[in-house]
């Protein structure tokens, strides 16, 4: 092998340059081989390589977590809290009908109910020294259709012209035709009258409560 004379360049100026250096060439038979170690997997691959559409996929699904969270949360209803002074669980279907009466001199509040069950009920809540004692009776009668109407004549019980003083009487209508009487006391049963045809209100008169008005659809 014959060493290449060593480059010129011209400059600028026209003058020649010289390298310190001369080139050195590589024989052939000097080349090495030199084993590579195989690819990496096609997933390493992937994952390295994720391109920005599938980082901004991902970070939409992230943003639209957090948002459907924050909504869950923010739907969530503080506990509610019961303030109830009693509770009366009698009835074991809807209530259609309910009426009461504080009597200030036993200092009770005489309550009666009606509902979808066929039953008509009637509590007491009796209060003594700051505590609610309560009690449930159940009228007897056996409906055969739901209560539609209750009514108590305490309100507006005078003296009659004899001076005797009227008594306490719960009313009771139902959709199977019948009205009857009980008393406020004790919820003794009194009276039954059978109607025709559904009872769809009841109401004792305000004058002594002695007289009792119902209706019905017929």
């Amino acid at each position: 092998m014959t060493n290449a004379l060593p480059p010129t360049n011209n400059n600028n100026n026209g003058d020649e340059e010289v390298f310190d250096e001369p080139p050195t060439f590589i024989d052939l038979n000097s080349a090495v081989e030199v084993k590579v170690d195989d690819a990496p997997a096609a997933d390493d691959d992937e994952d390295a390589m994720m391109d920005d559409d599938e980082m901004a996929h991902n970070q939409h699904a992230t943003t639209n977590n957090n948002a459907a969270d924050e909504t869950t949360t923010s739907n969530e209803q503080p506990p509610i809290i019961d303030q109830s002074k009693a509770t009366f669980t009698s009835h074991t279907d809807a209530i259609y009908a309910i009426t009461s009466h504080y009597d200030a001199q036993s200092n009770t509040l005489y309550i009666v109910s009606g509902g979808g069950d066929d039953r008509a009920y009637l509590h007491l809540i009796t209060t003594s020294n700051n505590q609610a004692q309560t009690k449930t009776i159940p009228l007897a009668h056996p409906h055969t259709d739901s209560i539609s109407c209750v009514a108590l004549n305490t309100p507006y019980i005078t003296n009659d012209v004899s001076g005797t003083t009227q008594a306490n009487q719960i009313a009771v209508g139902s959709y199977d035709g019948s009205i009857v009487l009980y008393s406020t006391t004790d919820g003794t049963l009194l009276h039954v009258f059978e109607g025709p045809t559904d009872v769809e209100w009841a109401r004792f008169h305000p004058k002594g409560g002695t007289v009792l008005l119902v209706g019905s659809i017929a």
